[in-house]
């Protein structure tokens, strides 16, 4: 099998760019101004096609998933800068081998012969065309799977099963750990958890919003300051941890983060509440 050096130069700098990109989609990575951004990110699409060319020297498998190693770490911290370049670089590889491996099984489905080595992939006599539309299948498949574990995540990190006791009632239900959240209850100076209008309703038909313990909060918005219907419960648990007296505060009709939840969240946790609750997990997170 003959194999051009252009063609393997061009092929490896797109998928290289691809996957470089991917690898800052699920890291998270925190991109610097737009144009440095491309400049890097081409810098380091080049960089990749030029390394493929290492599949011409006469050096062993082993020799060569070594320097694709190194390489990783260099072309991380060139790209994406020096804080936890290891943890990209080793990202990078596992998409490469991922990616790499989900083309040559596309390939071989085709009956295409084509050539796969830790320094690159050529694919042989297939048309532009093909390879982008097995890229872009790739990337979506990277893409959705990225999602799937930042929402596990978030979840695993920021939502808590609550129980909320009032009037003799016990309602269950999802709280998340919202550190944006800053509304105080200008009688205590406490913290105010925001319930959604579904929950809302649940606490109303089970009798927790009594006359005595209603009260109005003050909420700074951008039309101004408008005023939330609350109610004091006696004891909110969050993950079996006890937090008495807590106001509650009426909310929108749903919260935007139900969207990324796999179960709805129906209430709001400021962060005062929900100290050293979350601390394994965010722990975990390092």
């Amino acid at each position: 099998m003959v194999v051009y050096g252009e063609v393997l130069f061009l092929e490896n700098f797109i998928i290289g760019g691809v996957i470089l990109y991917l690898t800052a989609e699920v890291c998270r990575s925190r991109k610097p101004p737009l144009w440095k951004w491309r400049c890097r990110l081409l810098a380091g699409a080049m960089l990749c096609g030029c390394f493929s060319m290492v599949m011409f020297l006469p050096i062993g498998s082993l020799m060569t998933a070594a320097l694709e190693a190194g390489f990783a770490c260099v072309l991380s911290a060139l790209v994406y800068g020096r804080r936890r370049a290891w943890r990209k670089a080793l990202v990078f590889l596992l998409l490469t081998y991922c990616m790499g491996g989900m083309i040559m099984g596309l390939l071989l489905l085709m009956q295409n012969r084509a050539l796969c080595t830790p320094a690159g992939i050529y694919t042989g006599q297939m048309r532009a065309g093909m390879l982008a539309l097995l890229m872009g299948a790739a990337s979506l498949t990277v893409m959705y799977a990225a999602k799937a574990i930042r929402r596990r995540k978030l979840q695993v990190a920021h939502v808590a099963a609550v129980s909320i006791q009032a009037a003799g009632q016990t309602l269950e239900t999802r709280g998340y750990c919202d550190t944006g959240n800053s509304l105080k209850d200008p009688l205590t100076g406490n913290s105010v958890a925001v319930a959604d209008a579904a929950l809302w309703k649940r606490m109303a038909a089970c009798g927790m919003l009594e006359e005595k313990r209603m009260r109005l909060i003050p909420c700074q918005t951008v039309a101004g300051t408008e005023l939330l219907q609350a109610v004091k419960v006696d004891v909110l648990l969050v993950r079996e941890r006890s937090v008495d007296s807590i106001v509650i505060a009426r909310g929108p009709e749903q919260f935007v983060i139900r969207e990324m939840m796999e179960a709805a969240c129906e209430l709001l946790l400021p962060k005062e509440m929900t100290e050293g609750v979350f601390s394994e997990a965010e722990g975990g997170k390092e």
